[in-house]
């Protein structure tokens, strides 16, 4: 979380890729080891307000699911942040991400991968 990144590891424990995110600003994840429990290609948050894709849900937070996706966008589809800011924490809960990236993740976590969340 404080280093505000992905990596993708192979079965083999080989990294496949590692990039740049943004996480929580309030930091509703904790550390451990999760389980993908669902993909969507189109989602809302959970506010109504802004919509996003290649949504893959790890867990849940006090409100909403939590998950990867690309930087959402609101309703008049504005993008919510500039790829210059992944590396920092701006969104509500999610793990937020280019959309290049997001399709990565989103082939390479089918449901039931495992998702290790560090401090």
């Amino acid at each position: 979380m404080s280093d505000q990144r992905v990596w993708l590891v192979n079965a083999d424990e080989s990294v496949r890729s590692s990039y740049l995110v943004s996480g929580s600003r309030t930091d509703n994840v904790s550390a451990g080891t999760y389980q993908v429990y669902s993909h969507s290609l189109h989602a809302v948050a959970f506010d109504g307000r802004s919509t996003m894709d290649y949504m893959v849900r790890f867990t849940t937070g006090r409100s909403s699911p939590i998950g990867f996706h690309d930087i959402p966008v609101d309703r008049a589809g504005h993008p919510l942040q500039r790829v210059e800011e992944l590396g920092s924490p701006r969104s509500h809960g999610c793990i937020r991400q280019r959309t290049a990236d997001a399709r990565r993740l989103w082939r390479f976590a089918p449901v039931g991968t495992t998702v290790v969340v560090l401090d």
